[in-house]
Formats: C-alpha cells, sequence, structure tokens
C-alpha cells in the first residue's frame, strides 16, 4: 500500500472568506450621525472638555433640541427632570448659534435650573484667529 500524506488545500476558502469580505464592505451602510447645524461663538479662551451627556442646542431661528430631538422651552424642565435624576453630575451643555436672541437663552437656562441642574455649561468653538 502506497501511504500518501492528506494535505486539505485552503486556497479556495481563503478566496471565499475574501470575496464575503469585500461584499459585506461594499454592501454595508455607513450612517452618518445627524446634527444640528449651529454657528457656536467663537472664544480665545475655550477649553476642550469632555462632552456632556446631556446636551441642549438651540439654533439661530430659536427652535430647541434636547440631545438632537426638537422641544418646546415649555416642556424642557419637565423632560429634563427624569434624565438629570440619573445623572451624578447634574450638568448640562447648551450649544447656542450665534444669531440666537439672549432672551431665548435666558428662557431656556431658567428650564434647565428649574429642572435641578447643578451646572449649565455654555459651548464655543475655540478662535484660531491671532
Amino acid at each position: 500500500m502506497n501511504k500518501r500524506g492528506l494535505t486539505l488545500n485552503i486556497a479556495p476558502l481563503v478566496d471565499v472568506v475574501l470575496l464575503l469580505i469585500i461584499f459585506f464592505m461594499l454592501t454595508s451602510h455607513f450612517i452618518e450621525e445627524e446634527g444640528i447645524d449651529l454657528m457656536l461663538p467663537t472664544s480665545k479662551t475655550a477649553v476642550q472638555k469632555a462632552a456632556s451627556p446631556i446636551v441642549v442646542s438651540i439654533t439661530g431661528e430659536g427652535n430647541v433640541f434636547l440631545n438632537k430631538r426638537p422641544i418646546s422651552i415649555k416642556s424642557l424642565s419637565f423632560r429634563l427632570i427624569p434624565i438629570l435624576g440619573k445623572e451624578e453630575k447634574k450638568e448640562v451643555m447648551v450649544k447656542v448659534d450665534r444669531d440666537c436672541r439672549v432672551q431665548i437663552l435666558v428662557s431656556v437656562m431658567d428650564e434647565i435650573r428649574k429642572a435641578g441642574a447643578k451646572a449649565v455649561v455654555l459651548s464655543a468653538q475655540r478662535d484660531e484667529r491671532e
């Protein structure tokens, strides 16, 4: 009897795996994170800070968003109370468009304080011109 060593040819397996990888790369959908288009004011003393999980955004037209979802100013404190109850730091970041009226910002900050926030952080972009 002639005993030949058994060999396993894995070249077709490698081909199939590579074809599957290419297929999934071409057919997968990459989702771009939606954002609210704001023109943040600039500041020479702005410091980079870790993102706060609670973000209130105000557009130049006065539209208010809580974590990227539209909300009215009057219902803001009602919606923030359960969210702030779970947070240890009780900090809210406010991103305001530079064209927003100050009265809208003050009203939003009042609602945030009413909800029990310990700190309100205003967001700005660092002014690179110097």
